[in-house]
């Protein structure tokens, strides 16, 4: 439409320029917030050009654009040409309408329209596409997202108005499956990130259909079918139909599975720094595996290029040529070797640590700046800042300087997180009456690692707890830990008064065996019953006949022996892993 208005405006108001001319003055008119300077720059028309109906149509279509006007005309004034300019308004404010699940704040981020801007429906429209994304992702698949442009007293601006309408979230009903006989129902709902909803949906979440994680799904599956052997099984785009009430879907998925396929012939070509027998040893894949995977290919050239990596080759590139043999029913692979060149790390930099010492990161580090490059530790000293429980996130950045081809420089970027809680209770026991807990632990004191804790129950007179523990898990930047413990109990009940104080000094040091610990603890406590004071309830009896001060009072001074294996990916909030140990005290 804006097409066929230009052309028409063209040849409406160029009509006199057919006798030859030339353009003694270009003007510009109606602009208001548009320099003219800035408009002219777009227009090719020259003073002292013949008019030219071709280029002048060019001219105006620059202009449009711009982005900036409503309307364009040209008038002929003489000799002079004057293109007359209609402005689009400005953007006064921005409001949201019929948002109940995100709120203005967030949906003026997706927007990404600031006020003052003029009006541009392009970009308008993405922010729509993009408001909607954001209810897609919230499960809300059937919202829909409109605009208006409602004129202020001022005809130059206007307030964009963005009108939402929610709609019902929607739920996924039923997945199901059609054509797999090999892999059932339950393991392939179970690698999907989209999950059909229950009764309890609502509370967490579940069923909720969103676009992004539903058109991985298909990846997810073809993938459990490749991890299985069936490398030549068709996952279909599954089909969705939208149930009449619109407030759920049901999916359904057509797979053609094909045959399993067995591991054929494993072979080794390019850079043997091993022999095929040493390269072999370190694969799982091999003739004699169950079936062929894909899952297991990767875990094999992640394997290979630690065995590499570990020689320095920081490089290695290695090729896993696959190649299917229908009539055997088996996949020959094919690990093709490039070794690349020997690295040296250069530079080791920690970035992203505001609270935490660069020492507590450094040290756990499992490679050094000037050392021939090792996967292995590399590796580990990943894991190892990320077991420490002390950031959200751990990344190793790699980059080789310029010039430096055999260097390799390493960003250490993390995320911190807090490490401290503070916990606050309050109680009524019958026989203590009113109680008081506060507890305050911090597992990164003063940024140094060290384990720091305090505990205090009070309840007046009748019952009085402290404990203060502190432990340095690198005492004196050592592989030993060292730390203490010192508790005072001071009970007061009705029938005795007891006294308990003491303490603990431990020291622990990592066995030649990865993630074991050797502990050994030394505890001192004192214990002191009274019963000289007390008010005896005649109901109760007298405690001496049951307990006697004399065989409770006195000093007990224990010895513990303890091993620890600790696997956990994170000590604070581990998610995989395993934690055991084994103690003796005498």
């Amino acid at each position: 439409m804006k097409a066929i208005w230009i052309i028409f405006a063209v040849l409406f108001s160029v009509n006199a320029f057919a006798a030859p001319a030339t353009i003694s003055e270009i003007r510009v008119s109606g602009n208001k917030k548009i320099e003219t300077s800035a408009i002219l720059e777009k227009v090719s028309a020259k003073k002292g050009d013949a008019f030219d109906l071709k280029k002048l149509r060019e001219d105006i279509q620059s202009l449009y654009d711009m982005g900036y006007f409503e309307d364009i005309r040209l008038e002929r004034d003489g000799s002079a040409l004057v293109f007359v300019i209609a402005e689009k308004p400005s953007i006064s404010a921005i409001d949201y309408e019929g948002n109940d699940e995100i709120d203005d704040t967030d949906l003026g981020e997706k927007a990404a329209i600031k006020t003052f801007e003029m009006v541009n429906y392009s970009k308008i429209q993405k922010a729509i596409s993009e408001i909607q994304k954001a209810y897609e992702e919230k499960g809300y698949l059937l919202a829909k997202v409109d605009f208006e442009l409602k004129p202020d007293k001022n005809p130059q601006s206007s307030t964009l108005v963005f009108k939402v309408t929610e709609n019902a979230k929607v739920l996924v009903k039923r997945v199901s499956f059609i054509g797999n006989k090999n892999i059932t129902d339950q393991e392939l709902k179970a690698v999907m990130g989209t999950q059909e909803g229950g009764l309890f949906s609502f509370l967490g979440g579940g069923g909720t259909y969103k676009q992004e994680i539903f058109d991985y799904d298909v990846q997810l599956l073809s993938q459990a079918y490749f991890n299985k052997g069936y490398v030549q099984a068709k996952i279909s785009r599954p089909e969705v139909s939208v149930t009449p009430d619109k407030k759920g879907i049901f999916i359904s998925v057509r797979i053609n599975e094909g045959e399993q396929f067995q591991v054929g012939e494993v072979d080794f070509s390019g850079d043997m720094l091993f022999t095929k027998t040493e390269l072999q040893e370190a694969i799982k894949l091999d003739d004699e595996s169950e079936h062929f995977s894909s899952a297991v290919l990767q875990n094999d050239l992640r394997a290979l290029e630690a065995k590499y990596g570990d020689l320095g080759y920081a490089y290695a590139n290695i090729i896993p040529r696959v190649l299917p043999l229908e009539k055997e029913r088996r996949v020959n692979v094919t690990y093709e070797i490039d070794k690349g060149q020997k690295v040296y790390f250069r530079k080791i930099n920690v970035i992203g640590n505001t609270s935490t010492r660069d020492k507590v990161i450094r040290r756990e580090l499992r490679i050094l700046e000037g050392q021939l490059y090792n996967e292995t530790h590399k590796r580990s000293s990943l894991a190892n800042i990320r077991r420490l429980g002390y950031f959200e996130d751990v990344q190793f950045m790699t980059k080789t300087p310029p010039g430096h081809d055999d260097q390799m420089d390493i960003d250490v970027i993390v995320k911190e997180r807090n490490t401290g809680q503070f916990q606050l209770g309050a109680g009524y026991a019958t026989a203590l009456g009113a109680q008081l807990n506060v507890q305050l632990d911090e597992s990164n004191f003063m940024g140094y690692g060290y384990k720091a804790g305090v505990r205090v129950e009070y309840n007046g007179q009748r019952y009085q707890n402290y404990t203060v523990s502190v432990t340095d898990p690198y005492f004196r930047d050592s592989f030993w830990s060292v730390g203490s413990d010192l508790y005072y109990t001071d009970s007061r009940l009705n029938q005795y008064i007891q006294q308990n104080k003491g303490g603990a000094l431990r020291a622990g040091h990592p066995l030649f065996m990865d993630y074991f610990e050797n502990n050994t603890l030394y505890a001192y406590a004192r214990y002191k019953l009274d019963d000289s004071f007390v008010r005896f309830d005649p109901n109760a009896g007298d405690v001496s006949d049951v307990l006697k001060p004399e065989t409770v009072n006195g000093i007990t001074s224990s010895m513990t022996l303890s091993v620890e294996f600790d696997k956990r990916n994170d000590r604070l909030m581990p998610t995989d892993g395993s934690f055991a140990s084994m103690s003796y005290e005498y």
